[in-house]
């Protein structure tokens, strides 16, 4: 089944990368148990991340056919973290929950830039990651760091805070944009969608996603697909593939699987409803407890999902119904697709 997750060409056009990107494979990060004993302080630490291809490209990259792929980040202070992944970069923080020294580094070139400190510390943060250009070189990349302060886990909000990173002028400036209706933006759900440069973060309440457009300065909240009575959410994601920005959620009995139409209007369309129980009796080699978890939706094939069972990862493909094993990777973990902007140059 890995192979049914192998990318085509790419576009060189900036909005073909945005809309279109070029999978190789994914970074898995796997916190460190914590210990019992109070003299070990390992609860903000992780093992270092590896990387999981998911096509040739991506395995070439890693048995080092072309670039130089460090998948541990041996090349950066010990225990980093990865916050987000785009265009072949990844921005990496150093000082676990501050959220106050943050890196931006490539892991093929090993080329790394440590951003000056933003000018509040959150208790807690929701950042969002945007890399332009050519990524042979950190020199000519232009990137931002957005930085959104959530002043709790669970509390409503009518203002957006935003510390924003430019490496053009290399300073953090700060935002304070209103919504037109109170939110609860989520920290703990993973990294936002980052699509045609408009970044969506996630609610709590899975009703709605915070749509913040930088050019315009706006913030909007955008429905998400109205959920019958009876839908108790398990689990839920957003993404996009094939340029356009997909919707799956789960509970214990059904899978659903949405496309936005229309991001203007609004419009949702359900392109998959699976019964779980239907799903395990075409794919009895999957053992499972129905602790499912939606994890990414494949760029380039709007037919792959990756999916966990208690933690294992599988693709599923929605037009065949079949569960294949993710290679490499007993228990997933949190993980960041990690998308090359065109065709990978091989070495003569």
């Amino acid at each position: 089944m890995q192979e049914e997750a192998e990318g085509g060409g790419m576009e060189s056009s900036r909005a073909s990368r945005t809309r279109n990107p070029f999978l190789l494979g994914l970074f898995r990060q796997t916190p460190i148990a914590v210990s019992n004993d109070p003299s070990i302080r390992r609860m903000n630490q992780t093992k270092p991340p590896q990387f999981l291809p998911v096509c040739k490209e991506g395995r070439d990259l890693k048995c080092g056919k072309w670039g130089n792929l460090d998948d541990s980040l041996t090349f950066l202070p010990p225990s980093v973290t990865i916050v987000a992944s785009s265009n072949g970069c990844l921005l990496c923080c150093t000082d676990g929950v501050k959220n106050m020294d943050y890196i931006v580094c490539n892991p093929v070139t090993r080329e790394f830039h440590m951003l000056p400190q933003p000018h509040r510390l959150y208790p807690y943060a929701a950042t969002a990651f945007i890399c332009e250009g050519d990524n042979d070189s950190l020199t000519g990349l232009r990137y931002e760091v957005y930085r959104a302060q959530v002043a709790s886990a669970v509390s409503l909000a009518t203002t957006l805070e935003l510390d924003v990173f430019s490496s053009t002028t290399g300073e953090w400036t700060q935002l304070s944009l209103i919504a037109a209706s109170p939110f609860q933006l989520s920290v703990h759900l993973g990294p936002p969608l980052v699509f045609d440069d408009v970044i969506y973060w996630r609610s709590y309440s899975y009703d709605y996603m915070i749509a913040y457009d930088p050019t315009r300065e706006l913030v909007e909240l955008k429905p998400l697909p109205e959920r019958g009575q009876n839908f108790r959410i398990w689990s839920d994601q957003i993404g996009q593939s094939e340029g356009k920005i997909q919707y799956a959620r789960a509970d214990n009995l059904e899978i659903e699987v949405w496309v936005l139409e229309d991001i203007k209007k609004g419009e949702w369309t359900m392109t998959q409803r699976v019964s779980v129980e239907s799903m395990f009796r075409r794919n009895p080699h999957v053992v499972s407890t129905i602790y499912i978890g939606i994890q990414h939706f494949h760029p380039r094939n709007q037919l792959l999902i990756l999916i966990t069972f208690d933690g294992k990862p599988y693709w599923y493909n929605c037009r065949s119904g079949r569960l294949s094993a993710f290679r490499g990777c007993a228990r997933l973990g949190l993980s960041f697709l990690y998308e090359w902007p065109c065709e990978p140059r091989y070495d003569s």
